[in-house]
């Protein structure tokens, strides 16, 4: 419809909406394929850093793909891009990009001088989204859980939980709720950890086992990418985004 009323805005936020559910059905091929064509469309029409929004989206489809290179590499693009433009949100965006997918597969180093480089762009921006706010401390506590500072990344992971349930947004709070598992299995709880996924299962309403983040939770706790979720405790299925939070805030004080 969209595309025979030559509506370019509504073209490209349908490919994009139809690419996010593509992602979770699994067909990440044709998932890429729409977003691309829905980054082509946003260039035409749209800021810089709704740009890298959409950008963003591929990164995370070519890691989920295994394509670890091409994902760095656009990445790397997509940040050059940012700071050509002279744009300090879309840099914000392009830092914390490349800095979250680095640290999705375990590299430390690779992600310090983003994470430092963001610190800064993200000082220049007043007014932050508490989107931004509750990834950046996630990212931050991905480093630290991998320089093997686990209370540090527990306290920081409480901020990006109340920052994420402040904004309202169930996939932030969804991509904590994994990093809050995954700092479990560091912590060798296996049964909050087990918790949290379902926590994030539950906040995004689909699992996403193709996500690293995910996947390597699912591995460690004897988990295929067709398993079953673990289910919650009972009459926690119902929980809102307050309680969710609050039930994060638990795992972590443990």
């Amino acid at each position: 419809m969209f595309e025979r009323s030559g509506d370019l805005w509504g073209l490209a936020l349908s490919k994009q909406m139809r690419a996010e559910w593509l992602i979770l059905d699994g067909q990440l091929e044709l998932a890429l394929r729409l977003n691309d064509e829905s980054t082509e469309l946003m260039r035409q029409i749209t800021s810089a850093w709704d740009l890298q929004q959409q950008q963003g989206s591929s990164i995370g489809i070519l890691a989920r793909l295994g394509r670890i290179d091409e994902a760095i590499a656009r990445a790397e693009s997509q940040l050059a891009s940012a700071k050509a433009i002279g744009s300090s949100r879309a840099v914000v965006l392009g830092e914390a990009a490349i800095a979250m997918l680095h640290l999705s597969l375990g590299d430390a180093d690779a992600a310090e001088p983003h994470l430092a480089e963001l610190d800064s762009a993200i000082a220049e921006w007043p007014g932050v989204p508490l989107q931004l706010i509750s990834m950046t401390d996630a990212a931050r506590a991905g480093y630290a859980r991998l320089r093997g500072d686990l209370e540090a990344a527990g306290d920081l992971l409480r901020s990006a939980a109340d920052s994420a349930v402040a904004s309202g947004d169930h996939p932030i709070m969804a991509m904590v709720a994994l990093a809050v598992g995954t700092l479990a299995i560091d912590r060798g709880d296996l049964p909050d950890a087990r918790r949290a996924l379902a926590l994030a299962v539950l906040l995004r309403g689909a699992p996403d086992p193709h996500d690293p983040t995910e996947a390597g939770l699912r591995e460690a706790l004897g988990l295929t990418a067709t398993s079953p979720v673990p289910a919650l405790e009972s009459g926690e299925t119902g929980l809102d985004r307050e309680a969710a939070a609050a039930a994060l805030a638990q795992i972590l004080r443990r």
